[in-house]
């Protein structure tokens, strides 16, 4: 989600956002109670979910909302208008494997 400065963050499962965040999470589902926190992978190792296939770069599959879907798939929510690329790298700072 991007702040006022169009900076783009992302929030995990379990974490608190900050309150310009939560004035803007309307999807009542991100606020339901999580099992258990996910440990943050380090950088070194991404981590992939073996059930979820990573769309391509490019070409067919390669929309922001098959990105937006393995997101979610992945434990992370983004905003509805996030580009495919902003998703991806948002992924990425994250330690989730995007490649």
């Amino acid at each position: 989600m991007r702040d006022s400065n169009f900076v783009s963050h992302v929030f995990l499962a379990g974490d608190t956002p900050p309150e310009w965040a939560v004035a803007k999470i309307t999807n009542t589902a991100v606020w339901e109670e999580a099992a258990a926190p996910t440990p943050k992978p380090s950088e070194s190792s991404p981590v992939q979910h073996p059930a979820v296939k990573i769309p391509p770069k490019s070409g067919p599959g390669s929309s922001a909302k098959a990105w937006r879907a393995y997101a979610a798939a992945s434990g992370f929510a983004v905003e509805p208008d996030a580009t495919a690329t902003e998703i991806r790298e948002a992924l990425q700072e994250q330690g989730v494997a995007t490649e």
